[in-house]
């Protein structure tokens, strides 16, 4: 049975779902400018056979998007709210793109509230390749407005051949996208929020049993960058998923269910 909450994260309302049942809960956390349901297929495989947690960041979703800048401090609060609002202590965190910041955030600075550690297809810190190309998205949402952005975004969210291969599930996404598109100011913030992330020096603290997946043919977070993340979080398994890009949760969710189902059996509940 799914429930919905809100969690209040120091006035700020982060709204979340509860999917499936089990006795060792997974934390998801979603990218930029999309809520949660949009793990779609992920989510149920996920959900099967364990208590998933799917969040909708703050500014995306029916979570709230204060006028103020996101921070890494920030965003780990929000995700320790919900833990507490859902009654958790510890739990397992998939974080997908910008999601996968906040997981890293919430690893360094509550190591406590983590058990294991999913980052699919983001990256440990923006360098100039990615501040560029976000700057030019940046450049667009502010000029020629979300809608045209959006665009810009599905185009680097999947490959060339994703948009032939699998073209319904990028119509899906995008009707996704176009339902819960956030406010222009809360979208900016969430990309500036990605744009300042640097957690590169900072990941060797983490000891918590970490997968680092990506796809071979993400144009936005590259396995470039998906490998400096692997390589700067202790003991990390790396996987390039062939033949996938950065909408590899939509275009392989078994494959990323199984890869994930791996890591989560290596430990035992605690």
């Amino acid at each position: 049975m799914n429930t919905t909450g809100t969690a209040d994260s120091d006035g700020t309302h982060i709204h979340y779902e509860v999917v499936g049942s089990g006795d060792r809960p997974l934390l998801m956390l979603p990218g930029l400018g999309i809520p949660g349901r949009a793990f779609g297929p992920l989510l149920e495989l996920l959900a099967s056979d364990r208590r998933v947690i799917v969040v909708d960041p703050r500014g995306s979703g029916a979570s709230d998007g204060p006028d103020a800048p996101y921070t890494g401090e920030l965003v780990a609060r929000d995700a320790c709210a919900v833990l507490d609002a859902a009654g958790v202590e510890r739990a397992d965190v998939l974080g997908l793109s910008m999601g996968g910041c906040i997981a890293q955030e919430l690893a360094i600075r509550h190591s406590e509230r983590v058990r294991s550690l999913v980052l699919l297809s983001t990256l440990a810190r923006a360098d100039a390749w990615f501040t560029r190309l976000l700057g030019v998205r940046r450049a667009v949402a502010d000029g020629l407005g979300l809608e045209v952005q959006r665009d810009l975004g599905l185009c680097l969210l999947f490959s060339p051949a994703a948009f032939r291969e699998h073209a319904e599930l990028v119509e899906r996404l995008e009707a996704t996208m176009r339902a819960s598109t956030p406010n222009a100011a809360a979208y900016l913030r969430q990309l500036d929020f990605c744009l300042a992330h640097d957690a590169a020096e900072r990941l060797g603290a983490v000891r918590a049993p970490a997968l680092v997946i990506t796809g071979e043919r993400d144009l936005l977070t590259t396995p470039y960058l998906a490998r400096e993340l692997a390589e700067a979080l202790p003991g990390a398994r790396y996987v390039e998923v062939a033949g996938a890009s950065h909408g590899l949760w939509l275009e392989q969710p078994q494959r990323v269910a199984e890869l994930v189902g791996e890591l989560l059996a290596q430990r035992p509940p605690r």
